[in-house]
C-alpha cells in the first residue's frame, strides 16, 4: 500500500511540475506576459519586430518541425502599437486591410478579452487593450483545438510598470 501511495505522490508531483509550458517559464513581448499556451507547445518562441502602415508589431512565434521536413507556425502573439488604433472600428478596419489576401479570410465576430472590445475570426483574435495598443493571437487550429484560442488570449496581460 505504501508503494502505491508513493507512486501516486510521485505521479502527482510530476504532473503538476510539467503543467502548462507558460507557467514553467513565462515569456513576455513588448510589455505583455503570455500566461497560457495551448498544451503541446514546448519550443521557445522566436521574436520579430516589424512595421506595417505606421503600426509597429512586436511578435513571438512558436514553430514546430525541423530543417529536413520543414517548419510550421503553431502559434503567434503580437502586440500592435500605432496611433491609428483608436477604436474597435479603427482596429477592425486596420486588421481587415492587414489580413487581406490571407489564406484564412477575416470574418470578424465581436468578442471581449479582459472586458476589452475585440474581434475573432477562425484561428485569430485581436482586441483593443487601450487606445493605440492591440494584442493579437493566432493558433494553428489544424494542430490545436479552436477552444484554445480564447484561453490563450485571456492569458495575455500587460505587465505592471
Amino acid at each position: 500500500m505504501r508503494t502505491l501511495f508513493a507512486f501516486i505522490l510521485a505521479f502527482m508531483f510530476l504532473a503538476t511540475s510539467m503543467g502548462n509550458p507558460a507557467t514553467a517559464s513565462p515569456v513576455t513581448v513588448d510589455g505583455y506576459a503570455v500566461g497560457y499556451l495551448p498544451h503541446g507547445i514546448s519550443r521557445p518562441p522566436s521574436a520579430f519586430a516589424y512595421e506595417w502602415e505606421n503600426v509597429v508589431f512586436h511578435s513571438l512565434v512558436w514553430e514546430s518541425g525541423d530543417d529536413e521536413h520543414g517548419w510550421k507556425v503553431d502559434m503567434s502573439v503580437a502586440i500592435l502599437r500605432g496611433s491609428r488604433l483608436t477604436s474597435p472600428a479603427a482596429l477592425n478596419a486596420f486588421w481587415t486591410k492587414y489580413t487581406a489576401g490571407d489564406a484564412e479570410p477575416w470574418r470578424p465576430v465581436p468578442v471581449r478579452v479582459h472586458g476589452k472590445p475585440g474581434f475573432r475570426s477562425g484561428s485569430r483574435i485581436v482586441w483593443l487593450d487601450q487606445a493605440g495598443i492591440a494584442p493579437t493571437v493566432s493558433i494553428d487550429i489544424s494542430r490545436f483545438s479552436a477552444d484554445e484560442l480564447m484561453p490563450t488570449a485571456q492569458g495575455i496581460r500587460q505587465l505592471s510598470d
